[in-house]
């Protein structure tokens, strides 16, 4: 190209902090005379790029893992407590399922182990289908689809039994 054309690069970054994504920016100008259409590109990237990190908010477990998400108001609900200490006895069942757990209630998602995690809670939120008002369980399979949906309390072997009658599943445990 000749060097009298204005040229710009756009880098898109995304970084993950505790409560979510942030995207941020930075162009570069090979002349010094600004292009005011490229700046508008450039604010567009930026945005695109925003809804494209919160899309793919769970797709860093796709394929690896499948998600229980227990859902309240409050992660000190009693009826989410109780589910919770339902799974507490089962780590090698949630383990050989490759089942991570996670409480989410309408503002934070955190690990099972109370650590905070890095899902978005309103963009997880969305991409379960879940109303806000929503109390219960959901289990996400290893393509990322919600499997199953239900109100407190399900018995853990209920979810195990869900999970080995998947197809995916039923594949692991004839390859082990």
């Amino acid at each position: 190209m000749p060097s009298s054309k204005r040229q710009y690069k756009i880098k898109l970054k995304a970084i993950s902090i505790l409560d979510g994504f942030f995207i941020y920016g930075t162009f570069k100008e090979r002349s010094l005379k600004r292009n005011k259409r490229m700046e508008k590109w450039a604010f567009m990237g930026l945005i695109l790029g925003a809804m494209t990190v919160n899309a793919q908010v769970l797709d860093h477990y796709q394929w690896k893992n499948r998600l229980l998400f227990l859902v309240a108001d409050r992660t000190d609900d009693p009826s989410l407590q109780r589910q919770l200490a339902a799974f507490e006895n089962h780590a090698v069942a949630l383990k050989e399922r490759d089942l991570m757990v996670f409480l989410m209630d309408r503002k934070k998602v955190f690990h099972k182990n109370g650590e905070m995690s890095t899902l978005d809670t309103s963009t997880t939120y969305h991409s379960l289908g879940l109303p806000l008002d929503f109390i219960g369980l959901v289990l996400v399979g290893k393509d990322g689809g919600v499997k199953y949906r239900a109100d407190f309390p399900v018995p853990p072997n209920e979810i195990f039994d869900r999970i080995d009658a998947m197809p995916m599943r039923r594949a692991e445990m004839k390859n082990n």
